[in-house]
């Protein structure tokens, strides 16, 4: 008997088993419904009527987010205010109106659009990623168009969860730790929010499935291996059975995790270790003290500059900094400094390759190049320290005097933050 199996991203580890439930897609209109010149200023109204409905949406949810999840998963919803709030997002869907005599609908569809492509023509994931955002945005206003919404019945019984993709705002409402077992979706990526609240939940899951909405319908029994990547549709009792096992081997290793990860850490001749996470998100911080991580050994500071496609602000960095600072608390925080040269490129720096990258402008010797872009990271690590529990690591070092160096910029930047009248960790 052949058996159907998909493969794709695994994002979030362990094994689900169960039936699928298809949440009701939004799908913008490909149909240009033309309106009259009088009746572009109602249409004008009607479209920021839904935009202020939008922004009520929004705040709402990242208020419920933060109590059920924390700050740190919360934060996305302030960057959707942000992008709702965006002047040129606004003028250009009120200059499609009035340029193209077209209902609001048309707008958002055409808007939404022009986004897509946009993001899928740049090469890095992250940034792909991105375009969910902004998506997720648009579908708000194109749902509060219509006064009157036909709400969505929140699932009575426990499922798991298909679909093409799964927006942000969606993934916060209807992730749920009793209820979903499982997420297989067609689109995503290892750093979709998707990913991120199902890795911070627990909920196994498996992205870039391209097709798999097209080969189930509500009540389909599948299993999602989020560990391995693949999905298994209608698999046959002796295939459950076997993956029954793997499932309950994986929840009896996580609970026994779970039961050590507040124990004292220590070796059996009773010397005290300090257990630390290395993570690359902000969003990461609440699952690593949860797995009893006492603190962040590493925080990758490159995951800044893959968020954007402009160089990040001072403030952009102080923001994550701070968040991680925050969300560890009383617990030590180790960031590291930007490691990118040679083989580690970003889209937005001209960087050459390198016969050999490991001995070339890497690290420390990319930031002394460097020196304004290492100026702003140090400043705003510095502002993020006031917390107390902040510290600071250069990678790549290989002599004294690129140590003697970073001391004197660093120096510097202290300097200029007491002249600023900045508090920072002395």
């Amino acid at each position: 008997m052949d058996i159907t199996r998909l493969r794709g991203t695994g994002v979030s580890p362990g094994i689900a088993m169960g039936e699928v439930l298809l949440p009701r897609r939004v799908v913008f209109t490909s149909r240009k419904e033309l309106i009259a010149e009088s009746q572009v200023p109602d249409e004008l109204q009607r479209l920021h009527k839904a935009i202020e409905r939008t922004r009520d949406d929004l705040v709402k949810i990242k208020d419920s987010i933060r109590e059920k999840m924390g700050r740190e998963n919360a934060f996305i919803f302030e960057a959707h205010l942000l992008i709702l709030e965006d002047p040129s997002l606004v003028l250009g869907l009120e200059a499609i109106i009035r340029d193209d005599k077209a209902r609001a609908e048309w707008a958002l569809s055409k808007t939404n659009g022009r986004y897509e492509q946009l993001f899928e023509s740049l090469a890095d994931e992250y940034f792909r990623q991105r375009r969910s955002d902004v998506s997720d945005v648009l579908t708000r206003v194109y749902r509060n168009l219509e006064i009157r919404r036909e709400k969505e019945k929140a699932p009575q019984k426990q499922h798991v969860l298909v679909a093409h993709e799964l927006l942000p705002s969606e993934a916060a409402l209807r992730l749920s730790r009793e209820l979903t077992l499982g997420i297989a979706m067609d689109m995503g990526g290892q750093t979709s929010h998707t990913a991120i609240l199902a890795r911070s939940l627990g909920i196994p899951a498996v992205v870039g499935l391209r097709d798999i909405t097209r080969w189930v319908k509500d009540g389909d029994f599948i299993i999602v291996d989020g560990t391995d990547g693949e999905v298994i549709i209608d698999p046959p009792p002796a295939v459950r059975r076997e993956f029954q096992a793997k499932k309950e081997k994986y929840e009896n290793y996580g609970r026994e995790l779970q039961k050590t990860a507040k124990l004292k850490s220590e070796t059996l001749d009773r010397v005290r270790f300090v257990p630390q996470a290395n993570i690359e998100l902000p969003e990461e911080i609440s699952l690593a003290l949860s797995m009893g991580a006492e603190g962040v050994g590493l925080f990758r500071s490159e995951f800044i500059y893959l968020r954007r496609e402009s160089l990040p602000t001072e403030e952009d960095h102080f923001e994550a900094y701070s968040r991680i600072a925050r969300g560890a608390l009383p617990r030590p925080v180790t960031i590291r400094t930007l490691d990118i040269g040679g083989e580690k490129s970003l889209p937005q720096l001209n960087i050459e390759k390198e016969p050999n990258p490991a001995l070339g402008l890497r690290g420390v010797r990319f930031s002394l190049r460097n020196k304004d872009l290492f100026r702003i990271q140090l400043r705003a690590i510095l502002r993020a320290s006031v917390e107390k529990n902040v510290r600071v690591l250069v990678p790549m070092v290989t002599e004294v005097d690129e140590i003697v160096d970073v001391k004197g910029i660093l120096e510097d930047v202290k300097k200029e933050l007491r002249r600023k009248g900045e508090a920072f960790d002395e």
